[in-house]
């Protein structure tokens, strides 16, 4: 009678008739490894795992491939088993057997995803979708999933490590001219006006005066007292304000940033104690103070004084004078007025968490602040909430609380809307772009966006004739200011949608023509270029011309990186992932860069490591790094 572990039926001893008896060990190892699948495929893992148990032990060390397909096999049964850790070793002892056994290299991967392993799982993953040419589904989600788990932890530790340096002067300029009411404007406006980016300055001076509906400047202005007004003890820190503004208008952003960093600490310091020192040297115990000392000499006859003719300083600016509570008001307000310029750059630098606490801090009943100043502040915090925490709840708060605080400014809707445009709620998003338009109706951002919310309302409710019509709009809009950036960019995207490349084209040209040092106008063109005729060569030269204008724009160089993949250049996609990486503002922007970043360095390991050609790894990677890439345009 045979031994029952050479059984073909589970449970069953067989007969001899049914099965030959194996004559060398590697039959016999064979032998129980198909007596093991039959007992496999019963659910008997158990019993599986003792008989491969069995054939390694038989089989000779020289039948690799037999000695593989045990290890593989069992690590199969184990995973049945939940026994992940054991089933993993099994799978690495195939795999030092036979380095491509993409089954075992497959169930590796699973079993590391499975562990949430995500570091071991990519290399495994990503050997699989090349071995199978990116043609397996479910492989290729893993990879993603894996690369996206790797990112948000890598981002959690590299955020502290990026510079947070603040984006280009063409970004920053736009980010400025999307508020209508600017709180740091000065009194007096400037020759060029400020509102060129966004339009307004192509129907109207810089001085025109408030319609009904703009902030009152009597009410609501913070600008600093002028030089002959008493500041008190606070007069470096006004003077620290005039230069961080100075700076500010003038488009120098980073010294711009330190003077009101400056700013803000001079004026904590003089608020905290608002008492200054004595500048007269202290008396001697016993002496009596020198009048003297406290008296202006005339010279001689200097502005109607006679020679010698002495007098007294004002009370009110003596050096060891206490400030009034109305220099107090002022000051708070200045102050206010400098945090609030310094969080915007530190929002601007990727900072959220600072800028959003200081943004708060402005807002807060009692600061001091003006109304103007208060709704700036709260409406860039609710715009943190949203881009940085993903915080709907709280953006639309903060919105709202901004609203109740300050109901006739239009910066409010204006980008509420554009918060419920980005949620689709389309009708929310009319509603309140309907009454920024209202309130500034010369202001040309919201009304781009709010006709391309229209134009979106129309597509949605498949009314092609009312779509047709918002384009038509959307020209004489783009005609009535051509200067914003907004309409143009906002036009081009709809063309691109509706196929019209073309005139798309003409549009960004424009963006481009108006904000040569901005990045993202090159960035969208080069997209353009591969939507239109594929034209990597074409998309390459807006990219490269975009990283020229504007280095810091970290899409600039993440589209040069995912174009260099495709090409094989897998170094310098690296670089380029690495520049894009050192400008990412937000953590979740960073954590994408880094995935892309590693699914390149695990791809160019993996090649290594097989000895597989870059080229045709490229060449099954094109259609769908292009279909990554086409995102951009959304």
């Amino acid at each position: 009678m045979i031994n029952e572990r050479f059984s073909l039926v589970p449970d069953q001893a067989s007969s001899t008739d049914a099965e030959s008896v194996p004559k060398t060990p590697l039959e016999s190892a064979i032998a129980l490894k198909n007596r093991g699948n039959k007992f496999f495929k019963a659910g008997q893992y158990a019993k599986a795992i003792q008989l491969y148990d069995e054939g390694l032990e038989v089989c000779p060390e020289d039948a690799v491939q037999e000695r593989a397909a045990l290890f593989q096999n069992r690590a199969a049964a184990k995973e049945n088993q939940r026994q992940y850790e054991s089933a993993i070793v099994d799978c690495t002892s195939a795999l030092e057997l036979s380095p491509r056994y993409l089954k075992a290299l497959n169930r590796r991967a699973h079993l590391y995803e499975k562990l949430e392993q995500w570091t071991d799982c990519l290399p495994d993953v990503v050997a699989c979708c090349i071995f199978e040419e990116f043609k397996n589904a479910d492989n290729i989600i893993c990879m993603d999933q894996t690369l996206k788990k790797i990112g948000q932890q890598k981002a959690l530790i590299e955020w502290n490590t990026i510079p947070h340096t603040l984006p280009a002067a063409a970004f920053i300029r736009n980010y400025l001219s999307a508020f209508a009411w600017d709180p740091f404007l000065k009194s007096v406006p400037s020759k060029k006006p400020a509102s060129v980016i966004n339009g307004a300055a192509d129907e109207s001076s810089g001085n025109e005066s408030s319609n009904a509906h703009e902030v009152n400047s009597t009410d609501l202005d913070s600008t600093p007292p002028s030089p002959s007004a008493s500041t008190g003890p606070f007069q470096e820190a006004y003077d620290m304000l005039e230069k961080a503004l100075d700076l500010l208008a003038k488009g120098e952003y980073e010294a711009s940033m330190t003077s009101a960093a400056n700013c803000v600490s001079l004026f904590e310091l003089a608020l905290s104690n608002p008492t200054p020192p004595e500048s007269s040297k202290p008396t001697a115990d016993g002496d009596e103070p020198n009048d003297s000392a406290t008296k202006l000499t005339s010279p001689g006859p200097v502005n109607g004084l006679d020679a010698g003719e002495t007098v007294e300083p004002c009370p009110a600016e003596s050096p060891s004078s206490k400030p009034t509570a109305d220099q107090i008001a002022k000051a708070k307000a200045a102050y206010n007025k400098a945090k609030l310029l310094h969080a915007t750059y530190l929002a601007l630098s990727g900072r959220a968490a600072e800028a959003k606490q200081q943004f708060q801090s402005v807002f807060a009943e009692g600061s001091g602040a003006d109304t103007v100043v208060r709704v700036n502040a709260l409406i860039k915090s609710a715009c943190l909430s949203m881009s940085v925490d993903q915080d709907l709840a709280a953006c639309l708060y903060d919105f709202q609380t901004a609203q109740s605080a300050c109901p006739e400014c239009p910066d409010v809707y204006l980008h509420r809307g554009q918060i419920n445009l980005l949620a689709d709620q389309l009708d929310e998003a009319l509603h309140d772009l309907n009454t920024a338009v209202k309130l500034k109706p010369e202001f040309s951002i919201a009304q781009a966006q709010r006709l391309y919310t229209l134009y979106r309302k129309a597509l949605s409710d498949s009314n092609s004739e009312r779509a047709l019509s918002r384009v038509q709009e959307f020209r004489r809009l783009s005609q009535k200011y051509p200067n914003c950036l907004e309409t143009h960019s906002l036009f081009a995207q709809v063309l691109t949608e509706r196929g019209e490349f073309s005139a798309s084209d003409e549009e960004f040209a424009k963006v481009i023509e108006l904000a040569p040092d901005s990045g993202l106008a090159y960035a969208h063109r080069g997209l353009l270029q591969l939507r239109w005729n594929q034209d990597r060569d074409a998309a390459y030269k807006w990219f490269s011309m975009g990283a020229k204008a504007d280095p810091k724009c970290e899409l600039i160089h993440e589209l040069l990186g995912q174009l260099a993949v495709e090409q094989g250049e897998f170094q310098t996609a690296l670089d380029h992932f690495n520049m894009a990486i050192r400008e990412a503002k937000t953590q979740n922007d960073l954590a994408h860069l880094i995935a892309l970043r590693e699914g390149v360095s695990a791809q160019n390991s993996v090649c290594q490591k097989y000895g597989i050609s870059v080229a045709d790894v490229v060449s099954n990677l094109r259609r769908e790094q292009q279909q990554m890439m086409m995102m951009g345009m959304a």
